[in-house]
């Protein structure tokens, strides 16, 4: 029988040998014995096609799935989001589940982890989604605060120094949290910045056009 299923071998092989303890009967003259025997095969010939027939739609249900699985599957590797390697490490070990089940010929258990996988490939492409979005916009903000950043880092007023390193230190806890790729505290600690950036630029312009007064 095509395909051929691991798990039905040895019941297969017990089918194929019992024409030849039926024909030793007949030869013999005992029909009612052979016929018995064949009587038994046409019973277990029917039980291994309905097994079989099972296995096989089971099979071609699993590999629909994971045929549109697949290919999402490969990219999640990719990722180097570290707060995402749960979810990675998750998706692998089910996989494996799910092969080592379609190994062992147990299509509807290796069909319900490729759903499940299925599930998790979503769930782990809108997390990953979600951050390189707020990666994207913390770089934008970054890169908008930049130049007031470099200002403020330039020799000053003493009586700015506190607020300098006030700066500094913000700066710092927003960097901090983006290599934790806290993104939403960046956010948070970024306006923050900014808040004191604008305060201090206020500060040093005023200071700088009293200067040029006196």
């Amino acid at each position: 029988m095509e395909p051929a299923f691991a798990s039905l071998d040895a019941q297969w092989q017990a089918i194929v040998q019992m024409p030849e303890q039926s024909d030793p009967l007949a030869e013999s003259g005992d029909y009612a014995g052979a016929n018995k025997v064949l009587a038994d095969l046409r019973t277990k010939l029917a039980e291994f096609q309905k097994k079989h027939e099972k296995l096989k739609q089971e099979k071609e249900a699993y590999e629909a799935r994971w045929q549109l699985v697949e290919p999402r599957v490969a990219p999640v590797s990719e990722s180097r989001f570290a707060t995402l390697e749960s979810r990675q490490q998750d998706i692998a070990r089910t996989q494996g589940e799910m092969e080592a089940a379609a190994q062992a010929d147990d299509y509807a258990k290796a069909l319900t982890l490729a759903t499940s996988l299925s599930d998790m490939v979503d769930d782990y492409v809108t997390a990953l989604t979600e951050l390189e979005q707020k990666k994207q916009a913390y770089e934008t903000s970054l890169g908008g605060l930049q130049p007031h950043l470099t200002e403020a880092a330039q020799p000053a007023y003493k009586s700015l120094a506190v607020k300098q390193t006030e700066i500094n230190t913000v700066k710092g806890q927003m960097e901090a949290a983006a290599l934790k790729e806290d993104f939403d505290a960046v956010t948070q600690i970024a306006t923050h910045l900014e808040t004191k950036l604008a305060a201090y630029l206020a500060e040093h312009e005023k200071l700088k056009a009293a200067e040029a007064a006196y």
